[in-house]
Order: C-alpha cells, then sequence, then structure tokens
C-alpha cells in the first residue's frame, strides 16, 4: 500500500522499499523527488523511474518543462 510512504531527508537519493521511505538529499528538486516516487510505485527500473518523472513533470509544469534541456541524460535549464 503506497499510502504508507514516508519522505524522509539525508544524504542520498532513493526510496526504501522496505521501510517505504523515499530519502531525498538536502537540496531536492521536484524531478528528483518525482523519480523516486517513480521507484515507489514503478520498481527498481531507473529507465522507468525517469520516464515516470519527466511526463509527470512534462504534464503538470508544462511552461516549466518548455524552459529545460537535455544535457546528456539531465535535463537542465535552457541557456538565455
Amino acid at each position: 500500500n503506497n499510502q504508507d510512504i514516508k519522505i524522509k531527508f539525508g544524504k542520498d537519493y532513493l526510496y526504501n522499499p522496505i521501510k517505504k521511505h523515499i530519502i531525498l538529499g538536502q537540496t531536492a528538486s521536484i524531478m528528483s523527488t518525482l523519480h523516486e516516487l517513480g521507484h515507489a510505485i514503478i520498481g527498481w527500473s531507473e529507465l522507468d523511474a525517469c520516464r515516470f518523472s519527466v511526463k509527470l513533470f512534462q504534464q503538470v509544469f508544462p511552461r516549466e518543462y518548455s524552459q529545460l534541456e537535455w544535457q546528456g541524460h539531465m535535463l537542465i535549464r535552457k541557456q538565455q
């Protein structure tokens, strides 16, 4: 049951399925939070968690998404 998922802060970004904890670093972004939520919902696949977080961000924040560009495997703000 995903209702029991807790968010905690630590040094790393990860989802602990045994404790049902999403651990976020001290400088967590909405994208890293969505990524770890993707792991909590979908499972261990890095690719699926990435797809989940990007698609959800794109749908919920279309204006902000339009201001990002891919650099390697990361989305960063476009250079002005």
